[in-house]
């Protein structure tokens, strides 16, 4: 038996984005004054993002607030992977460009998660995302968690 109410329960809601993201930091390994290492690492990546959960929102009249879990899919077409290092030894100066991160991923996987409101047209939803990271490797943990608090208006 399917109630006629059950069908405005649930739905499949799914949403594509763009994610660009970008950090850049100086290090410097210090030994002594004749022995030393001046590095400059840059990590960054454009993502298509899509988002695919199944939402339960209560059937009220004026307000529908919502809960929703599911998966989000990424993949990085373009990617900022960079070690720039100079390394001091006495009067030797060595110049070396490597990566950043060895083995940096195109792909991630997040689980995500979340509540919101509907008023009318205008929405807020809260929600949070935990992801595999960057690196593909096992034995590195670089799992990322994310909170977003988006405000909306549909027309």
């Amino acid at each position: 038996i399917i109630f006629p109410f059950s069908r405005k329960t649930f739905s499949l809601y799914n949403e594509a984005g763009i994610h660009i993201y970008k950090t850049r930091d100086q290090i410097q390994w210090y030994e002594n004054e004749n022995v030393y290492e001046d590095v400059e690492m840059t990590l960054g990546a454009t993502s298509i993002r899509f988002l695919n959960t199944i939402r339960y929102t209560y059937p009220a009249k004026l307000s529908r607030p919502f809960i929703y879990a599911g998966i989000v899919n990424a993949y990085s077409l373009s990617i900022t992977n960079k070690k720039e290092s100079v390394t001091h030894f006495y009067s030797t100066v060595t110049e070396r460009t490597s990566e950043a991160v060895a083995g940096h991923g195109r792909y991630s996987l997040s689980l995500a998660g979340g509540i919101g409101i509907q008023y009318k047209n205008a929405g807020l939803d809260l929600r949070y995302e935990r992801g595999k990271g960057i690196k593909t490797t096992t034995n590195v943990n670089s799992s990322t968690h994310t909170i977003f608090v988006l405000l909306y208006y549909s027309f």
